[in-house]
Formats: C-alpha cells, sequence, structure tokens
C-alpha cells in the first residue's frame, strides 16, 4: 500500500488544476443540471437560490445556464456559511461560456459598496478580475477569453492575496486601482447581475469553498488519504502463500478463474482486501475454456442475441474462432435478470465484493460491427446507449450490497459524439457514475497498450481523464485508474508520470495499477507492484508543508521544469506544481 497525507491541491501547467479539499468546506455546490424557480445546492449548507429569467441549456458538451436577459440572475440569500472576511480563505470554482464582450459582466457578486465584499467578472476585454467591494481596485487576469468558448474558472483568495487560473494556468496578474478588501457579513450573493452589468452566456458547475484557520493547525494537520493499489490476476494463484502475498500489496484484486478458499486466505491477512469477480457483459459459447462469462449459453433465449439489421450475430471470437462470445440486448429484461441472477450467484458462492465488468461497449460500430451496420432494434445509437444504462442501472439494483464497477475504458477520452449520452443530458463519465458505484479509467495518461509507439495521450484526453476523476472524488464513488505504462517494463519517467498525474485527484476512493507487465497473472502483479514500490517513500510525505521536497522528487522527473512552493492556505496546506511537460 502507498499512504499520502498530503490533502494538497496540485497545478499542472496545460494540464488541469485539481483539487482535495476537506468535505466541510464545500459551502456551495451547483450542478446546474436542471432548472425551476430555485437551484439547489448539494453542498451541506444548503444556500438555494432563486433563478430569475434563467434558461437550462444542453450546449453540445456541457449542460449549464444561459443568462441572456437584463435581468438574468440567480440570487442565494445571505448566510454565515457565505460570508465574505477579508482575512479569510476562499476558493470559487465554475465553467463559463462568453457570449458577448466590449463590456462589464459580472460573474458572482457579494458587495456592500464601498464598504466590503468582492465580484468576479468578465471586463470591457473578456479578462476575469477579482474586484474589491471596498475601494473598486480589482486584480486582472492576462488572458482574454474567447466568445463562444467554454472555461474552467477558479479564483483563490487568501488574507487579501489573490490567485486566478483560466483553464487550470495561473495568470499573471496586473493591479487596476488601490486595492483593499473589507468584510461582508450582510448582502446577498449574485451569480449575474440585474443590471446592466449582467452576463451574457453559458455558466455551469459553480462550487464555493471556505475555510478560516490558524497556521498552527496547518503545521500539525495531518490527511490519511491513502494511496491505494489495484490489479488483474487471472492466473497464478496456485497456493496461499501467493495469494496472501498478493493480498498484503493490493487493495483491490480483480481475479476470475480462482479457488474460493483463496479468497478466505486473503481476507485473513488482508481484512479491507475488496476482490471483485471479473465478468465480461457478452455471453460466451463456452466459458469453461474462455473464464470471462457467465454460464448458461444453451439457456440463452434467441431473442436475447444481439444482432444486426441483417440478422447477424454481433460477437467476437477467441482462440481462432474455436470460441465465441456474443453481444447481449442489453434492453430485454429478460436478459438483465438472467445475468444478475447468474453474477449474483457467483458472488454469494464466495467472498467477493463485488463485479467487475469488461467488454461493455459504448458503441458497436467499428468495434463488434461495421461502421456502416445498424443495430436491429434501436434506432439510434443514443437509444442503444440509453438500454446500457437501464442494464447498469438493473444490475446495481439487483446485486445490491455487492459493487458494480465497470470498465468505462475509453468512455473519458471519446469524441463528443458521446455527450448526452443516452439522451441523460449528461457527459458520458457521470452518467454512467448515476448507475454504477464507480468504474475503471483504461489507459489512465498512457496510450493503450497495443500501440507502443505512442506514449502519451494527448492534453485534452488528459484533462478530461483528471476533470472524471475529480468528479469520482466528489462523488464519492470508486474510480480505478489502470496506467497500461509498458508492455514487459517500466521506465522512470513514465512511473513517475503516471503516479503525479494520478495523485492529482486522488481521494477515498481512487486506486492505482501500474501497469508494466500485462499478463494479468500471479508474477506480473508482483512484477508490477516491485516497479512501483521504490516511490513509495515519495508520497510518504508526513503534513502538506512537509510534502515539498517529496514531491519535487516525482515532479522533477516528470516534468523538464518544475519547482514547489507551499501556501497557508487551508489545514491541509496547497502544494503547486508548474512545469512543462517531458513527454519525450
Amino acid at each position: 500500500m502507498i499512504y499520502n497525507k498530503l490533502g494538497v491541491i496540485i497545478t499542472l501547467f496545460l494540464l488541469l488544476s485539481s483539487f482535495v479539499y476537506a468535505e466541510d468546506t464545500n459551502v456551495l455546490n451547483y450542478n446546474m443540471n436542471e432548472l425551476g424557480d430555485y437551484v439547489y445546492d448539494s453542498s451541506n449548507y444548503v444556500n438555494d437560490g432563486q433563478a430569475f429569467n434563467v434558461h437550462l441549456i444542453n450546449d453540445s458538451n456541457r449542460i449549464g445556464y444561459w443568462f441572456s436577459e437584463g435581468d438574468s440572475s440567480i440570487v442565494v440569500p445571505n448566510s454565515l456559511s457565505l460570508t465574505f472576511d477579508e482575512n479569510g480563505v476562499y476558493v470559487w470554482e465554475f465553467y463559463i461560456k462568453p457570449l458577448a464582450s466590449g463590456r462589464v459582466e459580472k460573474l458572482i457578486s457579494k458587495i456592500t459598496s464601498r464598504s466590503g465584499g468582492y465580484d468576479i467578472r468578465l471586463d470591457q476585454n473578456n479578462k476575469i478580475r477579482f474586484v474589491s467591494g471596498k475601494t473598486w481596485g480589482s486584480y486582472i487576469g492576462n488572458d482574454t477569453l474567447n466568445v463562444g468558448r467554454w472555461y474552467k474558472i477558479k479564483v483563490e483568495y487568501n488574507n487579501e492575496s489573490v490567485k486566478i487560473y483560466v483553464n487550470g494556468v495561473k495568470q499573471e496578474l496586473s493591479v487596476s486601482g488601490s486595492v483593499d478588501f473589507g468584510d461582508d457579513y450582510t448582502s446577498d450573493l449574485y451569480l449575474s447581475a440585474p443590471s446592466e452589468e449582467v452576463f451574457i452566456g453559458y455558466m455551469d458547475s459553480i462550487k464555493i469553498y471556505s475555510n478560516q484557520i490558524t497556521n498552527d493547525i496547518i503545521i500539525s494537520g495531518e490527511q490519511n488519504n491513502e494511496i491505494l493499489m489495484y490489479s488483474h490476476v487471472y492466473s497464478g494463484i496456485s497456493d496461499v502463500n501467493a495469494a496472501q502475498d498478493l493480498a498484503r500489496k493490493y487493495d483491490i484484486l480483480v481475479i476470475q478463474n480462482v479457488d474460493g478458499r483463496y479468497i478466505e486466505a486473503m481476507k485473513l491477512v488482508n481484512p479491507d482486501l475488496k476482490v471483485l469477480l471479473y465478468k465480461t457483459s457478452f455471453l460466451c459459447d463456452n466459458p469453461t475454456a474462455v473464464h470471462e462469462s457467465i454460464t448458461g449459453f444453451n439457456e440463452a433465449q434467441s431473442e436475447w442475441f444481439m444482432k444486426t439489421t441483417t440478422g447477424n450475430f454481433v460477437k467476437d471470437n477467441y482462440d481462432g474462432g474455436t470460441h465465441n462470445c456474443y453481444m447481449m440486448d442489453y434492453g430485454n429484461s429478460d436478459w438483465q435478470e438472467f445475468y444478475a441472477r447468474k453474477v449474483l450467484d457467483e458472488l454469494d458462492n464466495y467472498r467477493y465484493d463485488g463485479l467487475w465488468l469488461d467488454v461493455l461497449s459504448l458503441q458497436p460500430q467499428g468495434n463488434y460491427i461495421e461502421t456502416n451496420e445498424q443495430l436491429e432494434g434501436y434506432r439510434s445509437l443514443e437509444e442503444y446507449q440509453a438500454a446500457v444504462l437501464e442494464f447498469l442501472g438493473y444490475l446495481n439494483g439487483r446485486l445490491n450490497s455487492y459493487s458494480v464497477l465497470p470498465n468505462f475504458a475509453e468512455a473519458v477520452t471519446v469524441d463528443d459524439t458521446y455527450y448526452n449520452f443516452g439522451n441523460s443530458g449528461k457527459d458520458v463519465w457521470n452518467a454512467l457514475l448515476d448507475v454504477t458505484d464507480g468504474g475503471t479509467d483504461e489507459s489512465f495518461v498512457m496510450v493503450n497498450w497495443w500501440s507502443p509507439s505512442l506514449k502519451y495521450r494527448p492534453t485534452d484526453q488528459v484533462m478530461k481523464q483528471l476533470i472524471a476523476h475529480e468528479d469520482s472524488t466528489e462523488r464519492n464513488k470508486y474510480y480505478l485508474a489502470f496506467a497500461q505504462i509498458g508492455r514487459g517494463s517500466c521506465n522512470d519517467n513514465d512511473l513517475r508520470y503516471s503516479l503525479a498525474s494520478y495523485l492529482l485527484g486522488v481521494g477515498s476512493n481512487s486506486y492505482f495499477n501500474p501497469q508494466c507487465v500485462t499478463e494479468m497473472s500471479y508474477n506480473s502483479a508482483i512484477i508490477n507492484y516491485n516497479s512501483i514500490k521504490n516511490y513509495l517513500d515519495d508520497v510518504k510525505c508526513g503534513n502538506a508543508l512537509g510534502a515539498m521536497n517529496c514531491f519535487n522528487n516525482i515532479c522533477s522527473r516528470s516534468f523538464e521544469k518544475c519547482y514547489v512552493e507551499a501556501d497557508i492556505l487551508r489545514h491541509t496546506g496547497l502544494i503547486s506544481i508548474t512545469g512543462s511537460l517531458n513527454l519525450h
């Protein structure tokens, strides 16, 4: 096991800033996925707001709110958790897509004029400003935001010190006027403004964090977040010693074809170990040989099999075609019940903790059928994807106390055709999280092992993966980061790069799999663990202020240029890592 006591915020230049906050500091959280007269806060502080002339929009890759009229705004009544103290610590995070330029537009404001408070705005040059309500002086970011493009904005305030980030890149701030902040304990909070400074554009996913603490607490405070590891082991567990060896090293094991007595032996030495049963969503005609399908091929009804409109079965073959595995109709209720019952029987027979579901195709075209073929009974890809969600939701409910963790494979990095997944109005990752307990992000930051000439994912795909990790952490869902680093070994830079990326969003249900050898056997699991164990001390760093040197060890080998700085920000502190990616 790898232990991390950091609780840090890390910023990777050109990627993303991702945050690990104490749960009780999130004082406002608007998902902005639905809208009525009121906007409901999902934080613990119930800071609901009232909406005026705000519209719900579905804009290609985001669901959000459209502010378009003179009084378009959301008013959040003042509360103790939203008060602004000039000596306090606050973070604002949100997405915007400006639709106008050349004018001042307020985004978030809480101001008692000439007394105190703040506002975050777009100025006439479409730059982000953080404005003092006391003096009207401001800090201004250097990036100009283009009309018609989504941006992730983050503003940090710490005892009159301000930082602004646009798409994860720290801004070089300029100052306008005299900047001196004052308290605001009385005024309401506004999103947009019912005035000539109304925001014209789209807004999504607003979060506000608040925490006021002392330096003594920072120095003594420690987080007990574990950096946990998992592995796939499909063969080679042939005795109790091997089983218990794995249990001491890993926190989740995905297994198939393993004697149940070895699961008992694993739990004796690691009671917290989670053992997941590997199954595919396909039905194989010889599961004894394939070891990955549920049993019952001869019991299956003909209408359960997925076919194309030309009458062909949708299938994959193994061992030169001697064994075939068939895609089934996910929307067929009888098949759903049959599959759940078979899996449940196997889970109940041994001490499994859940199901790891593989080969759940999100788009059969180009994978299992020709790109010009259509599935029988489904008029569109969206209808098929809705059936996938229905299947997962039924399975998750039926298995009840067992975890359901699919392999989401390329779900994070697919193109925009997957947005509004299954007409759910959500991106594919969050739609899948709604009906499962989380899942595996295969090819985490590293390119799939079948493309050895390509080593690193493009920056935009890595950003999507880091956002998915952050979303999973915030929703307390499992996130299994499957870093396919090598096909026989891992070099130092690749290991550190994947580990540093994983640490960006690490939460209590985050697990890391550095895959150097890909045979999914006992021996490969040991080799993979030994490849990473030399880095354990890099992340056993004590409290946040003591973590700088440890993170330098990782960062300096992952980036061409790297420095680490610590700020007195929260009880866990803040670590910033900035550098150019060393991808060669």
